[in-house]
């Protein structure tokens, strides 16, 4: 029986009329855009950064006049959460503690610990517990294609393994 056989027609006696007409499926461009979509959601990461003004707990750290003398208190604060944006959030990541002075790396990037960094780090510490102080934000990483542990450097090593070829 072909495609094209109606029973209406067949009552009445008629046969089909014209050539039979195949519906143009398009499930290559569905397929290709379910992939580019999943590919996109994978690329696309949280992460979470320190905000870019510093919090107002920060403001508070106790200094002594001869700092004051030289910078006022909204200076410093924003000196320090500006050192901390650039330096110490690549070192420590959210959600963990600062430790109770600044560790070597930090100091020797900037030379030695000025009495400034050893008067911002404890005010730092307490703005870095705070939910306030970081805002989520998101990065497009492709590193999960070609992680040696990850999803799709596993995927392949198993079909390699399921067709008899030793991955490297």
């Amino acid at each position: 029986m072909d495609r094209r056989y109606s029973p209406i027609s067949d009552m009445y006696g008629m046969a089909p009329d014209g050539p039979f007409r195949r519906r143009k499926t398009r499930t290559w461009i569905y397929v290709l855009l379910t992939i580019a979509g999943f590919f996109a959601l994978q690329s696309i990461q949280p992460v979470m950064r320190l905000r870019p003004d510093p919090p107002q707990s920060l403001g508070g750290a106790s200094l002594s006049p001869v700092d004051l003398a030289h910078a006022s208190q909204p200076q410093i604060a924003r000196a320090c959460w500006d050192y901390a944006v650039a330096s110490v959030q690549n070192v420590f990541p959210y959600g963990g503690d600062l430790p109770t002075s600044p560790p070597a790396p930090l100091v020797r990037r900037r030379g030695n610990a000025s009495a400034v960094d050893l008067q911002c780090w404890p005010g730092l510490r307490r703005a870095w517990k705070q939910p306030q102080s970081w805002v989520r934000s998101y990065k497009w990483s492709t590193a999960w294609v070609t992680d040696p542990n990850g999803p799709v450097q596993g995927t392949i090593s198993q079909a390699l393994e399921w067709f008899g070829i030793k991955p490297w």
